[in-house]
């Protein structure tokens, strides 16, 4: 039977060689089990693989192929804390639909758990062409045991999914489309949910983890695909169980000395320089950014590289 997607997954860097300024800078597939094991260590039960967290529109599609197969092969044989197999959830999007899908059939050949499908970047797509778009990915994995969420990303696409196309999508693929991960209008996420006698429940999951415990007890979030999972992997796992477990004071208590931590990261503009730079000094082969995204530097960077020194966002 196919499992249910998980409450709590986290999305991780992609790990790039460091650039020159000249040439592209490879993925260096070498860190990979580093980068692999450091989450496995900590309990985190799953992986979203080539997101936005990623990097994926940085990387060609061959790339990205190429990327999915050696996580995947860097996670053959862990076994999560709860005794089941790490699980392993490849983004999806693409400007073009075919490339959507071969990634999509890439992933399904790898043995990838889950699919998180994105919208095109940039193009802002009507719904109509939204619901192509799906269709073909889905009509082309020919599997009715690979469970599918869709993303939901409006401030980083240009589009909205509107939850009359979702459910349409459901319809169609009653047995492949389990959820969505909304990061738009939260107040509208209850809209994704399915009501009824007979109706599988609907993923509704979170990518933005400070507004996660409220989302979950307001808008009917069910799980989190974690960023902040990347520095606090046990801390927001505890935030989950918590919540799912009905101890929401125990949720806020974990997740209170992290807002700061959260403050701090976001001092940098995106949390992606922050993350790969805290993983770096941890020991952590997370890799580099890809230009035009500059790394953090101590050297050049001395305030923002302060702020993210140790003692100011561990929570241990």
């Amino acid at each position: 039977e196919m499992r249910d997607l998980l409450p709590y997954s986290v999305a991780i860097p992609t790990p790039f060689k460091k650039s020159d300024g000249l040439t592209r800078p490879d993925v260096d597939h070498d860190a990979i089990p580093g980068l692999v094991q450091y989450y496995h260590a900590h309990g985190v039960p799953g992986l979203l693989v080539s997101g936005t967290t990623g990097e994926q529109h940085s990387m060609t599609i061959a790339e990205r192929m190429d990327y999915l197969t050696s996580v995947q092969k860097a996670t053959k044989g862990l076994i999560s804390e709860d005794g089941t197999p790490m699980v392993l959830y490849a983004g999806v999007a693409a400007v073009q639909t075919l490339d959507a899908v071969t990634l999509a059939q890439h992933a399904v050949r790898e043995g990838y758990d889950a699919l998180m499908l994105g919208f095109p970047p940039y193009l802002r797509v009507r719904q109509q062409e939204a619901l192509q778009y799906i269709s073909a990915i889905c009509d082309a994995i020919k599997n009715d045991d690979m469970p599918v969420f869709l993303y939901n990303n409006p401030p980083r696409t240009g589009f909205e999914l509107h939850p009359d196309t979702f459910h349409r999508l459901v319809d169609i693929y009653p047995n492949i489309i389990r959820g969505v991960k909304h990061a738009g209008n939260y107040s509208i996420a209850p809209s994704f949910q399915r009501h009824g006698e007979g109706q599988r429940k609907i993923a509704i999951l979170s990518g933005s983890d400070a507004t996660f415990i409220q989302n979950f007890m307001d808008n009917g979030y069910t799980g989190l695909t974690s960023i902040m999972g990347s520095v606090w992997p046990r801390e927001m796992k505890r935030i989950v169980e918590a919540l799912t477990s009905g101890r929401v004071d125990d949720a806020n208590h974990t997740m209170q000395p992290l807002l700061e931590g959260v403050s701090i990261l976001l001092q940098n503009g995106t949390l992606l320089h922050s993350i790969k730079y805290v993983l770096r000094k941890r020991g952590v082969p997370a890799g580099w950014c890809r230009l035009p995204l500059v790394d953090l530097d101590a050297d050049t960077d001395k305030e923002q590289t302060q702020a993210l020194a140790p003692q100011r966002i561990d929570h241990r």
